[in-house]
């Protein structure tokens, strides 16, 4: 949770309708309401074609909703989308914070 709010405060420097995606999530965040933070961060994703490195970090927030809100099948799919915008910038801490997060939800997997 602390950490999805702290992306959302980070990607509110972007435009006015990812702002409000973005706020919106938090709020169904704060709430406990995973279904409707994935929506918003879904949203704000799209927004943000321009810039590859605020996607990635949408990207691995929304992929982490995903596992905590139960599918970590969804959340390993995400991750791959930031890998290749991870590649692609040669963001090589990155790769490896995400492989470690895909781990973690591939764990997830295996516990069900």
């Amino acid at each position: 949770m602390r950490r999805l709010l702290a992306v959302v405060a980070a990607l509110s420097l972007t435009g006015c309708a990812t702002q409000t995606a973005l706020r919106n999530c938090q709020k169904a965040a704060r709430r406990g309401d995973y279904d409707r933070a994935i929506v918003e961060l879904e949203a704000a994703v799209a927004l943000l074609d321009a810039d590859a490195a605020l996607k990635a970090l949408a990207l691995t927030s929304l992929g982490r909703t995903y596992r905590l809100h139960g599918l970590p099948d969804r959340a390993i799919e995400i991750y791959e989308r930031v890998l290749v915008l991870q590649r692609a910038a040669v963001d090589g801490r990155g790769v490896a914070q995400t492989r470690d997060a895909m781990a973690v939800a591939t764990f997830s997997l295996d516990t069900r």
